[in-house]
């Protein structure tokens, strides 16, 4: 790639980057029901992209059934939490496996041990780990504060690996998964991740050890879930999942770190806040 080309790829990134922050940070602070529609809107796209996926790999791959789960674990869980006052997360994710099982039996038996497989991480993997922003979201104190370090922490060391590993890279981590992604840029991104997370503490009038903490698990649980949609990109021979967002690929390749990271982040903190 010429300097010309990575400069004007580079640009792309930067203003796209740019504009998702300034969106993001009028959703967060909007109120539960723009937040819980920017969610489920992006969980909708990214499944459409997901099914993409599952398209290249099974071929005739069932896809209603990820459409029905967004609908179920996103607005479901902001309905209970808003109408009911009780998360009821896990019984919509109970009535999202029957509902993937039935879908894939249907639309092929035969072929049942490859679809449902597929089909059910698409469930988990997506609407299930994003409804965790609206747990957070509505039942959390200091909701705001959490989501922009889950965020902020996640982004930092996405950048580090980024260009630590463009510019000082060497050592291949995954060399049959993701080809471009080396030790020296996880480690980097690692570290700078970490010192995010060191530095918003300090800032937060929550306890300071416990994001500490928090930040270095997910500087390393945000690499994992990258490799992991690296994973499937490579299974379906696809460089990025869509084309949304110039500079960066699709809604999956932006979101690939955060959705490890956002349940990681509910669940600790519930345990230790």
């Amino acid at each position: 790639m010429e300097k010309s080309e990575k400069f004007e790829k580079l640009r792309k990134r930067i203003v796209t980057a740019i504009l998702c922050i300034i969106v993001v940070f009028f959703v967060i602070i909007e109120g539960r029901f723009i937040y819980t529609a920017a969610v489920f809107l992006f969980a909708m796209i990214a499944l459409g992209e997901f099914s993409s996926i599952g398209k290249k790999i099974h071929g005739n791959f069932p896809s209603a059934n990820l459409y029905a789960a967004g609908i179920l674990l996103i607005p479901g869980t902001y309905l209970g939490i808003e109408l009911l006052g009780e998360n009821y997360i896990y019984a919509l994710l109970f009535l999202s496996f029957l509902i993937t099982a039935i879908d894939s039996f249907v639309k092929g038996s035969d072929n049942f041990c490859s679809y449902f497989p597929m089909s059910w991480l698409g469930v988990v993997y997506i609407p299930f780990f994003l409804a965790h922003l609206i747990l957070i979201r509505m039942t959390m104190e200091n909701a705001i504060i959490i989501i922009w370090f889950v965020f902020i922490v996640t982004w930092i060391t996405d950048i580090g690996a980024y260009f630590i590993g463009s510019s000082l890279g060497k050592n291949k981590l995954s060399p049959k998964v993701s080809p471009n992604k080396t030790w020296e840029g996880a480690i980097g991104g690692g570290i700078l991740g970490f010192a995010s997370a060191v530095i918003m503490s300090f800032f937060s009038p929550l306890n300071l050890f416990a994001f500490i903490f928090l930040g270095f698990l997910m500087s390393i649980a945000g690499q994992f879930g990258d490799l992991v949609e690296s994973c499937l990109k490579r299974k379906a021979n696809i460089s990025d999942t869509g084309t949304i967002f110039p500079g960066h690929g699709g809604a999956l390749d932006r979101c690939d770190s955060l959705l490890f990271n956002i349940p990681l982040a509910y669940y600790f903190l519930s345990i230790f806040l």
